[in-house]
């Protein structure tokens, strides 16, 4: 652990209908070949939602302040 490398997406496809991908990845870590990876997982779509910036005990009012 503690080494930096660089990871980059070689090639990557995405079935739009199952939402599945399957990814290339490369990751050079200095040496000198670089690894490769497949990669395959399920793409979720994300939504931003609010959340308390503070502990909100009983009875508190929520300010908008309070909420970020």
């Amino acid at each position: 652990m503690g080494s930096r490398g660089r990871i980059e997406i070689e090639e990557i496809s995405v079935d739009d209908h199952t939402k599945r991908f399957v990814a290339q990845v490369v990751v050079e870590t200095g040496r000198a070949t670089p690894q490769r990876f497949r990669v395959a997982g399920q793409t979720k779509t994300m939504v931003e939602v609010p959340v308390l910036s503070r502990r909100i005990g009983r009875g508190d009012i929520i300010r908008k302040n309070d909420i970020a």
